[in-house]
């Protein structure tokens, strides 16, 4: 992909983005210092959970682990050399559930597989921390401080392979994606 088609797709990302932000009318433009469940922040985001979130997840489910990351979830890292981690696939990425995201594909305008068609998460009751703690309507540097602490914390989770316990190879997915 050429820089101007990563252009392209930002300005389309960020048109889309609006038209939907209109439409589901999140808390900050009700003017509501709540979750109003609109599922905008669902739209625009999938939430990683921890390996032990994971277990939550799929017990909920009633699947094993590996069923769960084999049916709704992809394996990606960071950068090269990073840890893997699990993080749900977008709807419209669906065919790379329980494999590794190549990085053809990590561009995702799609919305997280655990959200239903009247915008109601799925696994709300077990929904991750990172879904937990979101405040779409307080947008300031205290708020942006405490996502990237969550957003780190969960990442330090799947440090030191946390994969294996899967019974899942990063490493070997990511050399059959390519």
């Amino acid at each position: 992909m050429s820089i101007i088609d990563g252009f392209i797709r930002r300005d389309r990302e960020i048109a889309r983005l609006e038209k939907l932000r209109l439409k589901l009318k999140p808390s900050d433009l009700r003017g509501v210092k709540l979750c109003s469940k609109c599922g905008f922040c669902c739209n625009v985001r999938t939430c990683i959970p921890t390996p032990d979130e994971l277990k939550k997840i799929a017990k909920f489910l009633k699947l094993t682990p590996i069923q769960l990351i084999n049916k709704f979830y992809a394996i990606d890292r960071k950068w090269l050399g990073s840890d893997y981690y699990v993080k749900p696939v977008g709807v419209n990425i669906k065919d790379l559930a329980g494999k590794f995201i190549p990085s053809s594909r990590t561009y995702n305008e799609g919305k997280c597989i655990f959200l239903s068609p009247d915008n109601l998460c799925k696994i709300y009751k077990v929904r991750p921390e990172l879904a937990r703690v979101l405040k779409c309507w307080k947008k300031d540097k205290k708020q942006e401080k405490l996502d990237e602490e969550n957003y780190n914390k969960v990442m330090k989770s799947w440090e030191k392979n946390q994969l294996k316990q899967f019974g899942i190879n990063g490493n070997k997915l990511e050399s059959q994606a390519k």
